[in-house]
């Protein structure tokens, strides 16, 4: 271990891959969303079909990529999904505005692709980080993304609106071969000569109490802010409301100053101990902000929203993050089987996401846009139930860590 973070230098080469990553990722989520928006004439029916897509086909591919990922040098497939990342940019950058007219293939692609990176990526950290630096590594890298969150969007918010979307793609084919060229400095090996067994490890569910919870989670955190369809309506009101990309650019980067800091002093100073206070305050503060919102929803009202979703929802994902990654290394979680454990868990995250962007759908089609607001006072309250199911979790790791040999 290194004293000056506690990480290896294969972690902070996996920082790096996730800070590539994330570039690319802010564009081909948040402003090609908004883009979407532009180009369909505010209508946000194209834009549910597209996430719909790509949730639907991360769920099919975690499925279908379980034996590759078990048996095969993980970096592969990291490498796949930059070059379908570079693949994806060119097609904006060639097809312009009418690549509205291939919108469910592009997210059925993009979910792949998503797929390809996050399945290998996802194991190696339980592969890679013990519990006693999990929690630091997992701040460390939300507090990357935070940082790029600060400086991309308002650089994609400048480039948009003096150049183009196709422009600003083709910048960021330098990214996707920086995230393809990093992959080259990283280790990995086979996890388990066993075949991939989903089904079985899905029946060991029925026992075990800290897995079905976990999961349970990870459905209503695919439902809102692990880009479920809650962050999509953040972006789609803030393009409403202030108009243009630079002020979405600008809102993005700045409320991302406040989750960066915020990750840094979870990284450095908070312990587990310290979850459910947190957890209690994060409910309180997204509540609050929602209900404000659904009130007057002006200008103002959406800016102290995302202040608080920026805040207090980001340390509440930062902190689910920290206990899926310490149950993979439970013991009754073999490490042969932590490939069943990340498949499963894409497969509840997924049809969260597929039920929220199914009922964003619904919403488009049967209520004009400034009702959405309701959709987006409903999936706030299933934040608040995260954090609660969330405090209970906590209470329970923290016990089996006290009596490592119970399950």
């Amino acid at each position: 271990m290194e004293k000056t973070t506690g990480l290896t230098n294969d972690l902070k080469v996996m920082l790096g891959l996730r800070a590539a990553r994330g570039v690319t990722d802010i564009f081909l989520g948040t402003f090609l969303i908004a883009h979407f928006l532009n180009i369909s004439g505010n209508n946000v029916v194209p834009i549910s079909l597209y996430n719909v897509a790509w949730a639907a086909a991360i769920g099919t591919m975690f499925v279908l990529m379980g034996n590759f990922i078990k048996g095969k040098n993980k970096l592969v497939s990291l490498r796949i999904a930059a070059g379908m990342n570079l693949i994806y940019l060119l097609a904006i950058i060639f097809l312009r505005e009418k690549i509205i007219d291939y919108i469910v293939f592009c997210g059925a692609w993009y979910g792949v692709s998503i797929a390809t990176y996050a399945f290998p990526f996802n194991v190696m950290i339980s592969e890679k980080v013990n519990k006693k630096t999990m929690t630091k590594f997992i701040g460390y890298s939300a507090a990357i993304g935070s940082l790029i969150s600060i400086l991309m969007p308002l650089l994609f918010g400048i480039f948009i609106t003096v150049g183009s979307y196709e422009k600003t793609a083709l910048v960021l084919l330098f990214f996707t071969t920086l995230e393809f060229t990093i992959s080259f400095f990283m280790k990995s090996k086979p996890s388990s000569v066993e075949t991939f067994k989903l089904k079985n490890f899905l029946k060991t569910l029925k026992k075990d109490y800290l897995v079905k919870q976990a999961y349970l989670i990870e459905y209503f955190r695919g439902m809102t802010m692990a880009a479920g369809a809650l962050n999509v309506m953040i972006v789609l009101y803030v393009v409403y409301i202030f108009k243009t990309n630079l002020n979405l650019g600008i809102f993005t980067s700045v409320f991302a100053g406040f989750t960066i800091l915020l990750n840094i002093l979870f990284g450095h100073h908070v312990k587990r101990c310290h979850f459910p206070r947190i957890l209690t305050a994060s409910m309180v503060f997204i509540t609050v902000a929602s209900v404000f919102f659904v009130i007057n929803p002006a200008n103002y009202s959406l800016i102290f929203y995302n202040f608080c979703f920026a805040t207090a929802v980001q340390i509440l994902n930062t902190i689910v993050d920290v206990n899926l990654f310490n149950i993979s290394n439970h013991a009754h979680i073999k490490k042969s089987n932590r490939i069943e454990y990340f498949a499963a868990r894409e497969i509840f995250l997924n049809l969260g996401r597929v039920t929220s962007f199914t009922l964003l759908f619904i919403f488009a089609l049967w209520a004009n846009f400034e009702l959405i607001k309701y959709l987006l006072l409903f999936l706030t309250f299933v934040i608040v139930l995260i954090a609660y199911l969330s405090i209970r979790l906590n209470k329970e790791i923290s016990d089996e860590d006290e009596n490592p040999l119970q399950s």
